[in-house]
């Protein structure tokens, strides 16, 4: 398969085309600014400078693209110029050279940030977003593009992706286990309530595999699914978890929080293509390594 990920020299990008190239795809590898050596010399790989805030590519032609280009408040630009470009340009044009190169699919990497203010306790993809930040609405604008396109596409919905960086202080996860790590006292939210608000770079990678190897791009997809771990577990385990793996002092401090609690439900993507995505335990576990 020749495959495009735009956004390849991100966190989550760069981790995306390292286990791609391992399966002996072809991958065309897009990134807008300095490349940053996070990813072997491979004949297999082959590395494209282009702004797709500015405009289209006209070559190569794959089969499928990854879209993993996102500007987010944390981002090094994050002012909302920054946010439009990257959430909403960006995807027009992405979606244009598709059009233009009969692409197969997109998969396209959203965020649950899309629904804004959650006042639910399960969060299915037919929650109509309120409140959102810039963040939330730029994406949704990305996604709705998609939708009115001609294009076949998968939206995915993620929560906090956990990438192999270890420099990398995103998701909030990512920072709690780094402190018990070092022992630090940290504080915790809805330490009780249970979770599944997680995924990690792996198993977006083991879920676009399964569509390869399954051969289901060839199918009309069209849709938004949440991508998040199976099985919630309470928070208070989690935390245990990492405590006992560490074998940490880390003090824990319990915080009461007036925002809702939820889970991410994932029946929509288990039903529709038969993958069932790793329990929030063993993703956890997995990043502890």
């Amino acid at each position: 398969m020749k495959i495009l990920i735009t956004g390849a020299n991100g966190e989550l990008g760069s981790d995306l085309v390292n286990f791609m190239i391992k399966k002996k795809h072809k991958i065309f590898a897009s990134y807008r600014n300095a490349k940053k050596n996070k990813v072997k010399k491979n004949k297999n790989l082959i590395w494209i400078k282009h702004d797709f805030c500015k405009k289209i590519l006209k070559k190569p032609k794959v089969d499928i693209i990854i879209n993993c280009i996102a500007a987010h408040s944390f981002s090094k630009k994050n002012k909302t110029t920054d946010l439009v470009n990257s959430n909403i340009i960006a995807v027009k044009n992405i979606i244009k050279y598709a059009e233009e190169n009969k692409i197969k699919l997109i998969i396209n990497l959203s965020t649950v940030s899309v629904y804004g203010r959650i006042d639910k306790t399960n969060l299915t993809e037919e929650y109509l977003p309120k409140n959102q930040d810039n963040l939330g609405l730029t994406k949704f604008c990305g996604e709705l593009l998609l939708f009115n396109s001609s294009v076949n596409y998968i939206n995915l919905r993620l929560p906090g992706v956990l990438t192999a960086s270890k420099n990398f202080n995103r998701p909030w996860l990512k920072t709690i286990i780094k402190k018990i790590k070092k022992n630090k006292s940290i504080n915790v939210y809805n330490y009780k309530k249970r979770f599944n608000g997680v995924i990690d770079t792996y198993e977006i990678n083991r879920f676009i595999n399964y569509l390869l190897k399954k051969k289901l791009f060839k199918k009309k997809i069209r849709s938004t699914f949440n991508l998040s771990a199976l099985k919630p577990t309470n928070m208070m385990d989690i935390i245990k978890l990492i405590k006992k793996y560490y074998l940490s002092s880390s003090k824990i401090m319990v915080k009461k929080n007036s925002m809702n609690n939820y889970t991410i439900n994932i029946n929509k993507i288990c039903n529709t293509f038969k993958f069932f995505p790793s329990t929030t335990v063993d993703t956890v576990a997995r990043n502890l390594l």
